[in-house]
């Protein structure tokens, strides 16, 4: 299968998401397009169908899902809250969303030329 093996695929849920929803007070989703926990995305509800638009999105987003298969909840976790601490609390500086964002413009400046999302992110890991 392209970028993604079927057994991701498979497993992974998408979930529409009220942009006003916050967890436990501290994690506001105002803004964010989506969010990945796990095997879950939580993508901001449109008022329009989805189009091929949303496409770079959910790419971004499964590239988070596979980070997940590769290092198990808790490790991701640690990674991305230590990468968002050690930079400032900068969301453009954590290192899993960068390689995530590296990843999606590959996928944005050729969607036709498949790569293996799983080899790639085992490279940046």
């Amino acid at each position: 299968m392209p970028f993604f093996g079927a057994e991701t695929i498979a497993a992974v849920r998408i979930v529409g998401m009220r942009r006003s929803i916050v967890l436990s007070g501290v994690l506001r989703f105002a803004g964010m397009a989506g969010i990945t926990l796990g095997d879950t995305i939580l993508i901001a509800r449109a008022d329009a169908v989805p189009t091929s638009e949303w496409l770079p999105l959910l790419f971004h987003e499964l590239v988070h899902v596979v980070q997940y298969e590769l290092l198990d909840f808790p490790e991701f976790i640690r990674r991305y809250v230590g990468g968002w601490v050690r930079n400032g609390f900068l969301y453009a500086a954590i290192p899993l969303e960068q390689h995530a964002y590296e990843l999606e413009t590959m996928f944005r400046s050729n969607p036709g030329e498949p790569f293996s999302v799983h080899d790639e992110v085992r490279k940046r890991l």
